[in-house]
This record gives C-alpha cells, structure tokens and sequence, in this order.
C-alpha cells in the first residue's frame, strides 16, 4: 500500500495510541518530504528534460518491466504464490544481526528508540524486505542477499527510523502550541513588512482576524487562544486593549 495524506491528517494518526500501539503504523515506511510550496516556478521556454535521460531511472524503469514480465510461481499443491526464496550472505547475516542487537538494546528502559519500539521493533524486518527489493532489482534471478544489499536495506530502514520518530513527536505536541507558532510566525512577518515601511508594529486583534495566514487563526477563538499562549510565553507586549507589540529579543 503507498499511503499519501496531508501533514494535519497524518499527524493526527501518528498522534494516535488507538494506531500506534497495535503495530499497525509500524507496517508503513513513513517519510515526510521538505515542503517546497512557493518555490515550485517554472520558465516556459527553458526545454522539456525526458526523466529517461537519467540513467539510475532507465535503469529502475527496465528492472520493474523485467520483474513485472517474470511468470508467477504458484504453488500448485496448495494454491497461492510461492515466491522464490532469497538468503542472506555470512556477510550479511553477521551485519543484520549486529544492527538488531543494537536496535534491541535501545528499545529498553530509557532507552532512545524506547518512545518508538513498535516501529523499531520491526525495523530490522523492514531492513531484510528493502535489502531483498534491492537485490531483486539489481538481479531478478538473485538468490542471495550479500552483504551491499543489506547495507543498503539498514541505512533506509534507520531513515524510515528517524523519520517516524520525528512525525510522532510533531504529532504529540500541543495542537495550541502549534497554532501559537502559527501565529507566531506571521506575527513576525507583519511586523518586519510594517516596519520596512516606517509603519506602527502594533498588531491588533482585528488585525489577525482579517489577515493571518494561514486562514484557520483568522477565527476569532483560534486567534485568542494562541495570543493567550504567546502572552503566557512572553513573547507580547500589550499596547492597549486587543493590541500587542512582540518583546524585542535582546541580541546576544
């Protein structure tokens, strides 16, 4: 399955207990790409570049065409596909099971993979399929995982790792520290475009409900709460009645 989800709906399963705890997340490979909106331009007269020109994609294009043609094997006994098996190198072995007893080892206790043991508690499953995938595409006959295709297999898994430790913790933090930071952030903007023009940098609530961004702390609840939060954090400095200045940050 390729799942794709906007950021506030995957956050909202990775923030889950009701998905996380049955291992049902950890099946996914999770990734979450640089946000690239606003830079995306294009120039219409620069030429169009064929993606077959680069060789790793030909290459990956021609071993898929080669893998999809391959007849199934069937089990005729039982029914059902029986894949041909793929073994592991001594190599490669010995390098799987060094990265599992470390893995093991930091899920206990305290331990840094201990907020994130029911994805790395398969991640060395996820190691051995992506270092089979890997072979298979450089070899599709391949019988044996050797020990560059497991290395290989180790160093995405721990990205995937990462990854996920990193979507689950944007995931539990506060939904109002999040629209804090929000508004924060514009807060910021306003002010540095106000005072290139010699303008007051005084941000009233009128202000924030007409022209925040994103739309969502135009709400007058969702803007209040998030000046509550910025204010409890010291980051305002009230300049009448629904008005704020933001605290000047003494330079260092």
């Amino acid at each position: 399955m390729h799942l794709m989800a906007p950021p506030h709906v995957a956050r909202l399963l990775l923030g889950s207990p009701l998905y996380r705890s049955p291992g049902f997340l950890a099946r996914f490979l999770p990734a979450e790409p640089e946000d690239i909106v606003g830079t995306r331009t294009r120039d219409p007269d620069a030429p169009i570049v064929d993606p077959l020109i680069d060789s790793d994609i030909r290459h990956y294009q021609d071993a898929l065409a080669a893998l999809l043609s391959l007849p199934p094997h069937e089990d005729v006994e039982v029914g059902g596909l029986a894949p041909h098996r793929l073994d592991l190198s001594d190599e490669a072995r010995h390098l799987l099971a060094s990265a599992y007893n470390e893995t093991e080892v930091a899920q206990g206790g305290d331990g840094p993979l201990a907020e994130a043991r029911e994805w790395a508690s398969k991640s060395m499953e996820h190691a051995c399929r992506i270092a089979g995938v890997l072979t298979l595409l450089r070899d599709h006959n391949a019988g044996i995982v050797d020990v560059e295709a497991m290395r290989g297999g180790l160093t995405l898994a721990m990205f995937y790792l990462s990854e996920y430790m990193r979507l689950v913790g944007l995931a539990a933090t506060d939904a109002d520290i999040t629209i804090a930071q929000q508004l924060l952030a514009w807060m910021q903007r306003r002010v540095a475009s106000q005072q290139a023009l010699g303008a007051d940098d005084v941000i009233s609530l009128r202000d924030i409900t007409r022209l925040a961004q994103p739309k969502a702390l135009r709400a007058g609840r969702t803007a209040r709460r998030a000046l509550a939060v910025l204010d409890e954090h010291s980051w305002l400095v009230r300049a009448g009645d629904r008005r704020w200045r933001l605290r000047a940050i003494p330079a260092e």
